[in-house]
């Protein structure tokens, strides 16, 4: 099974914020990351996403950079390509988290099921 998120559609990309931040904490370790998202024009097939990652374990922090290209593709290719590579696909809701409602997150993803 295999969660793809709608947001890497070509038509829904271009409304995202092009740089978000992160945290998250536990008793032992933290993490602070900005993500910077590189926007194609419309006719770009991909993206790049710059990731700047803080980390802080045992009172020590390091910094840790890391780049991923994403692929921009219209829903009937994201259909088609999984089905080729032996996938079912549903296209179902996803909860959006309260800070991403009214934002250019779609509430859609594609769960992809290995056929049998």
């Amino acid at each position: 099974m295999r969660w793809v998120p709608y947001d890497e559609l070509t038509r829904f990309y271009h409304l995202l914020d092009p740089l978000e931040d992160h945290a998250a904490d536990d008793e032992a370790r933290s993490l602070r990351c900005l993500a910077w998202s590189h926007g194609p024009d419309r006719t770009d097939k991909t993206h790049v996403v710059d990731y700047a990652f803080l980390l802080r374990e045992a009172g020590q922090v390091r910094a840790v950079h890391d780049r991923h290209l994403f692929g921009l593709f219209d829903r009937t290719i994201w259909h088609d390509d999984w089905r080729q590579a032996g996938f079912s696909v549903e296209e179902v809701q996803r909860p959006l988290h309260e800070e991403e409602q009214g934002a250019a997150y779609t509430e859609i993803m594609f769960l992809c099921r290995r056929s049998a």
